[in-house]
């Protein structure tokens, strides 16, 4: 059986092709004040409408519940023994919470001082645990 080449056809990238950006994310009062300026409700420009913007959709920004904290900050914690350790159920199975820290956490911007249960050898995947408390003050 002898060789035969075969004909390849290559992808090639084309430099003047505009790239299409995403546009940044608003509040609804920014979408109000453009709806009733008769602007494009995605990007703000005059000339067109969202159907036909250049811009692509814009991306929800990251919500505080699913900002990680990062393992380096965890190892330089301030921990404190808790008197009488805490019990924590989750769908992973039963845990101790023995120890707890007082920390500063910024999350895009908004920065807090707190403490919080800090769960060693946690199958959950998570660095840090926020208590259903945390989310409704915040």
């Amino acid at each position: 059986m002898d060789w035969q080449p075969t004909r390849v056809n290559f992808a090639t990238f084309d430099s003047t092709a505009s790239v299409k950006r995403y546009a940044k994310w608003v509040s609804r009062d920014e979408i109000a004040k453009r709806r009733q300026n008769g602007l494009c409700l995605r990007c703000g420009a005059s000339g067109h409408m969202v159907r036909t913007c250049p811009h692509l959709p814009p991306r929800r920004p990251q919500s505080a519940d699913s900002v990680r904290v990062a393992a380096t900050i965890k190892a330089k914690l301030q921990c404190i023994d808790l008197p009488n350790p805490k019990i924590l159920l989750g769908v992973e199975g039963i845990g101790m919470i023995q120890r707890a820290a007082h920390f500063t956490y910024d999350i895009e911007g908004w920065t807090r001082t707190g403490w919080a249960y800090v769960v060693e050898k946690s199958n959950t995947g998570y660095d840090i645990l926020f208590g259903r408390s945390w989310f409704d003050k915040h």
